[in-house]
C-alpha cells in the first residue's frame, strides 16, 4: 500500500481526473496549480488561471473573508469550508462551496482549495422553498386556525349527531369534555349544541353542501359545567368521486368573550349617551385659529347663534366683539399653560340678560374644547343668599337694639328715682355730709348695677369687672345652661377663671382695660361651643369717672349656625358645579379617544370581514377590547367617586385567595397590553387568605395594572410581586414607565390630579384617589415610589386575617 502512496504519477492522475476543481495556492492567494475541472467551472482556457490572484475570481465583498481564511489556515488543523460567490468570464457570478486545507510543498506552506459549483444545489433549494410556500399557501386556512386561534380541529360525519372521527385536544377547554369522550361516543357535538340552535346549524350545513361551498356559523353550546358558550365554526366538506359528502372537516373557536364584550360595549354606549343627554352645558370644538369644527347641546334653543351660522366659521365673525376678545384671550392662556382656563361674560338673549361661564380645555396640539354654561340662576342664588344674610343680620341687630334701648330707658328711670331719693336724704343730714357722700357713691354704684342690668338677662349673661379684674356681678339665664354658681364665682378675679385658655384670659383683661378707658367695644367670642356677641360699656360715677366695666354677652349660636348652613350650602353648590365642570371636561376628552378607536376598529372589521383575514380581525377585536377596558375603568372611576362622596360604599368581606384572584385579573389584560408588554407574577409560597371585599380588590388591581400598561412603553415588563410577612401580605406592582416627579408625588392621591408629564396621556386623575380610599376602607395602606423615566412602584399592604 505504501508503494502506491509514494507513486507521484498516481497523485498526478488523481489530480487531473478529479471531478472536483482543485487549486494549489500560496498564502498570498496566487494560484500555483489548477486541474482541468477548474477550467470548466471558471469557463476559461487551460493554464489561464496559473499565477493569477485567486481574489480576482471572487467578488470584492468576499475577498477579505478569503484572505483571512488563507492567512489563518496553518493554525487550523481541520478543513475550512466557505460558501461564497465566484466569477466566471470575469463578469458572471455563481455560487461555490470552497474547502481549504493546509499543506507543505518544498518547505513552503501552501493551501489546497477544493471548489464545487453549488448554483444548481441552491436552485434546487429555491425550488423546494417555492414548493413549500405553495404547500403552505394551499393550507393557509388550516395553519391560521391552528397557529393563531385557540379552538377545536375536527373531522366528523354529516349526521345530526356529527359523529366524530377526529377531534383535537382543544375540545377540553371549550366544552369541558376530553377528546376520549368524543372518540368513544360518551358525548357528541350534536348533543352539545343548544336545542334552539340545532335546526339552524343543520340547515346551514345542508345548504352549503348543496351549493358545494364551505360554511361558517355562530351558535351556542352547553359546557360540561352547565354554562352557555358562544362558538364560531368554519368548515369544509370532503367529497367522493360521485360528489357525495363523506366527511365534514373544520375548526371551532370560543367567541364568548367577544360576544360579552359586544354586549358590554352596547351597554356602555347607552350609558355614555345618557350622560351626554343629561349634561346641560353646551360644548364647542375649535382649532387654534378660532374656527368651529364640532358642537354639542342637548337643546338647540340654548344657542343664541344656530349651528348653520357658525360651523366652519371663525368665532370673530359670530361672537359679539366684547365676548370675542375675552374668549380669544382665554384660548391663548390655555394654549400657553396647558391648563383649563375659565372666563365669565354676559349677553342679552331675547331681551333677557344671561350670564355665562366658559371653560377652555386643551384637547391636543391643534384643538380646543369650549364648555359653556348658563350660570344666571347660580349668580341669582348667590346674590339672594348675600341679601338674605344681610337682611337677617340687620333684623336681629335692630331687634336687639330696641330691646336694649327699652331696658336702658326703664333702668335709667329707676336709677333717676333712686338718685333723687338719696339726694333728698343726704340734704337732711348736713352734719354727715362727707359720710353721706361716700355712702351716696356706693348706693349709686349698687343701684346702677341692679337697675342697669336685668337679673334674668334673656339668652345670655352680664358681667361687671372692676379695675382689679375682679368679678363684681355675674347674672343671666345662660348661666343655668353651664350650671355655674354665680355666687361662688362672684369676687374672683379673671386669673382665677380656669375654664378659659391663657390667650383668652389675656384678651379679656385687655378688653376690660380698654372699656375702663371709656371705650365701647363690640366683638364676638365663643365659650363651651356657644357663640356670643359681646358689647362693653364703662360705668360712670356722678363725676363722670369710670370705675367699673360692664360686659353684656348675647347668645348668637342659632344665628351663627344659620349663617354657617347657608355658607356651607353655597360652598357645596360651588364645589358641585366645579366637580361637574371638571367631569364634563374630563368625560368629553376621555370618552372621545376610546370611542373613536372602537369606531375605527369596527369599520376596519367590517371591511376585513373575509375568511382569510382572521389575524387582522383579531387585531381589531383586541383594539376594541382594550378601549372597552379603558372605558370600563373610566366609568368605574366616576361611579366609585360618586359612591365615595355619598358614603354609599358597602363592604362585604370574605376570605380571598389574593394570588389566584391576581392571576385572573392579569389574564383579563392579556389581550389589551401593548405590543411586547409582559406582566410577570412572582409570589411567596402558600400565601395566606385575606379578609377582603372581592369587588373593591378587583377595582384596585384593575386600576393600578391599567396605569402600569398605559404609562409604560411597548416591549417593557410589569412586575407583580406578592410577599408575605408575619402580619402583612404586600402587593408590589412595578413598571418601567415614564415615572413621576418627586415634587408631584405627594399630590398623586388627590382627586383629579394628574402629573405634568401625563397631560397628553389618556386618564381621569381619579384612579389613585379611589384606589387609596378603597385600600384604606379594607384596613390597608398604600405607598408609592417613583423617578422620572425610571418607572413607578406601588406598595399595597393588607393585614392577615385573624385566626380565632
Amino acid at each position: 500500500m505504501n508503494e502506491y502512496l509514494q507513486d507521484v504519477n498516481l497523485y498526478k492522475k488523481i489530480f487531473q481526473l478529479s471531478t472536483e476543481a482543485i487549486l494549489i495556492v500560496d498564502k498570498g492567494g496566487t494560484i500555483l496549480m489548477a486541474n482541468p475541472t477548474c477550467n470548466q467551472i471558471f469557463d476559461c482556457e487551460n493554464d489561464a488561471l496559473l499565477q493569477k490572484d485567486l481574489a480576482l475570481f471572487i467578488p470584492e465583498k468576499h475577498r477579505t473573508q478569503l484572505k483571512n481564511c488563507l492567512l489563518n489556515l496553518a493554525s487550523n488543523t481541520t478543513c475550512v469550508t466557505l460558501d461564497i460567490l465566484a466569477i466566471k468570464n470575469t463578469t458572471t457570478p455563481f455560487r461555490v462551496e470552497m474547502r481549504c486545507s493546509s499543506a507543505v510543498l518544498n518547505g513552503k506552506e501552501i493551501a489546497i482549495v477544493y471548489l464545487r459549483d453549488t448554483n444548481e444545489h441552491h436552485q434546487n433549494l429555491q425550488e423546494i422553498k417555492e414548493t413549500n410556500q405553495k404547500l403552505l399557501a394551499s393550507n393557509y386556512k388550516f395553519n391560521t386556525l391552528i397557529n393563531n386561534v385557540k379552538g377545536i380541529l375536527f373531522r366528523c360525519e354529516n349526521n345530526r349527531e356529527y359523529t366524530v372521527h377526529y377531534i383535537s385536544e382543544g375540545c377540553l377547554e371549550i366544552t369541558g369534555y376530553s377528546f376520549e369522550s368524543f372518540k368513544d361516543g360518551t358525548i357528541t357535538v350534536g348533543q352539545l349544541i343548544v336545542e334552539e340552535d340545532r335546526d339552524r346549524v343543520w340547515q346551514t350545513i345542508q345548504t352549503s353542501i348543496k351549493q358545494l361551498t364551505a360554511f361558517e356559523c355562530e351558535y351556542r353550546i352547553r359546557h360540561k359545567n352547565g354554562s352557555i358558550k358562544y362558538v364560531w365554526e368554519q368548515s369544509e366538506f370532503v367529497y367522493n368521486k360521485q360528489n357525495t359528502t363523506t366527511f365534514i372537516e373544520g375548526f371551532i373557536t370560543d367567541i364568548t368573550a367577544k360576544k360579552e364584550a359586544e354586549l358590554q360595549l352596547r351597554n356602555k354606549e347607552a350609558k355614555i349617551n345618557a350622560i351626554l343627554q343629561a349634561i346641560p352645558d353646551m360644548m364647542f370644538i375649535q382649532n387654534y385659529n378660532g374656527i368651529y369644527t364640532e358642537w354639542y347641546a342637548n337643546n338647540k334653543d340654548k344657542l343664541f347663534v344656530q349651528p348653520e351660522a357658525f360651523m366652519g366659521v371663525n368665532m370673530k365673525e359670530t361672537l359679539p366683539t366684547h365676548i370675542y376678545k375675552k374668549v380669544k384671550a382665554s384660548h391663548q392662556r390655555a394654549i400657553a399653560s396647558g391648563k383649563i382656563d375659565i372666563i365669565e361674560y354676559s349677553e342679552k338673549v331675547n331681551d333677557t340678560l344671561i350670564h355665562f361661564e366658559a371653560r377652555v380645555v386643551l384637547l391636543n396640539n391643534d384643538k380646543l374644547l369650549n364648555i359653556v354654561r348658563d350660570v344666571t340662576e347660580l349668580k341669582s342664588f348667590s346674590q339672594k343668599m348675600a341679601v338674605e344674610k344681610l337682611r337677617i343680620s340687620e333684623s336681629q341687630l335692630k331687634a336687639y337694639t330696641k330691646r336694649l334701648e327699652k331696658e336702658i330707658t326703664n333702668r335709667t328711670s329707676e336709677l333717676t328715682t333712686t338718685v333723687q331719693q338719696l339726694v333728698a336724704s343726704n340734704l337732711l343730714l348736713e352734719d354727715k355730709i362727707i359720710e353721706s357722700q361716700e355712702a351716696n357713691k356706693k348706693a349709686i354704684a349698687n343701684k346702677s348695677l341692679s337697675s342697669a342690668i336685668a337679673k334674668n338677662f334673656p339668652n345670655g349673661f352680664i358681667i361687671v369687672f372692676n379695675s382689679d379684674f375682679e368679678i363684681l356681678l355675674l347674672v343671666g339665664e345662660a348661666l343655668k345652661k353651664f350650671e355655674i354658681d354665680r355666687q361662688a364665682i362672684k369676687g374672683n378675679k379673671v386669673d382665677d377663671i380656669k375654664t378659659i385658655s391663657d390667650a383668652q384670659r389675656e384678651k379679656l383683661k385687655q378688653n376690660i382695660i380698654n372699656t375702663l378707658k371709656g371705650e365701647h367695644l363690640d366683638f364676638e367670642t365663643t365659650y363651651k361651643n356657644r357663640h356670643y356677641a359681646v358689647n362693653t360699656a364703662p360705668l360712670m360715677d356722678d363725676k363722670v369717672n369710670c370705675y367699673n366695666a360692664l360686659f353684656i354677652y348675647n347668645d348668637i349660636t342659632v344665628q351663627k349656625e344659620s349663617e354657617n348652613i347657608a355658607l356651607n350650602a353655597l360652598k357645596k353648590e360651588q364645589e358641585l358645579n366645579e366637580l361637574k365642570s371638571r367631569f364634563v371636561a374630563m368625560a368629553s376628552h376621555e370618552f372621545r379617544t376610546p370611542l373613536s378607536a372602537i369606531q375605527t376598529s369596527a369599520i376596519l372589521i367590517k371591511k376585513q370581514n373575509d375568511a382569510g383575514n382572521i389575524s387582522k380581525l383579531d387585531k381589531y377585536i383586541s383594539q376594541i377590547k382594550r378601549n372597552v377596558k379603558n372605558l370600563e375603568v373610566i366609568l368605574n372611576d366616576f361611579l366609585s367617586l360618586s359612591k365615595l362622596e355619598e358614603g354609599k360604599v358597602s363592604i362585604n368581606k370574605e376570605l380571598l385567595d389574593v394570588v389566584a384572584f391576581s392571576k385572573v385579573i392579569i389574564e383579563e389584560f392579556s389581550e389589551i397590553k401593548k405590543i411586547g408588554q409582559y406582566i410577570v407574577l412572582n409570589t411567596s409560597k402558600n400565601v395566606a387568605l385575606l379578609q377582603l371585599d372581592r369587588k373593591l380588590v378587583r377595582h384596585i388591581l384593575m386600576n393600578v395594572l391599567s396605569n402600569a400598561i398605559k404609562y409604560s412603553a411597548e416591549n417593557t415588563t410589569i412586575y407583580f410581586n406578592i410577599k408575605e410577612s408575619a402580619h402583612w401580605v404586600t402587593l408590589i406592582i412595578k413598571d418601567e414607565g415614564i415615572g413621576i416627579a418627586k415634587e408631584e408625588q405627594n399630590r398623586l392621591f388627590e382627586r383629579f390630579f394628574r402629573a405634568k408629564n401625563a397631560q397628553n396621556i389618556q386618564g381621569t386623575g381619579l384612579g389613585l384617589h379611589i384606589v387609596k380610599q378603597y385600600v384604606e376602607l379594607l384596613d390597608g395602606t398604600i405607598e408609592l415610589r417613583s423617578e422620572i423615566n425610571n418607572g413607578t412602584t406601588l406598595f399595597i399592604k393588607w393585614p392577615k386575617a385573624v385566626v380565632l
